[in-house]
């Protein structure tokens, strides 16, 4: 997922992309993360553990099953 993360944020440097980058900063300002890993089956990564410490400083929570809106 890492590596998704990454390949996201280096096409959000491209020209073509600059409304969404835009928009994704914005939803920094506001204090929201701008990016969630919707999990399609089952994750089993725990709070404190080593991936979920690299998930929290690459800006993601722990996958979740479902977001609210």
């Amino acid at each position: 997922m890492l590596a998704k993360l990454a390949w996201l944020e280096a096409k959000l440097e491209l020209p073509a992309f600059s409304k969404l980058k835009a928009l994704t900063q914005q939803t920094r300002k506001v204090g929201k993360r701008p990016f969630h890993w919707l999990a399609s089956g089952k994750v089993s990564i725990r709070a404190g553990t080593r991936e979920a410490n690299m998930l929290a400083v690459s800006g993601l929570d722990l996958p979740a099953s479902h977001l609210e809106l």
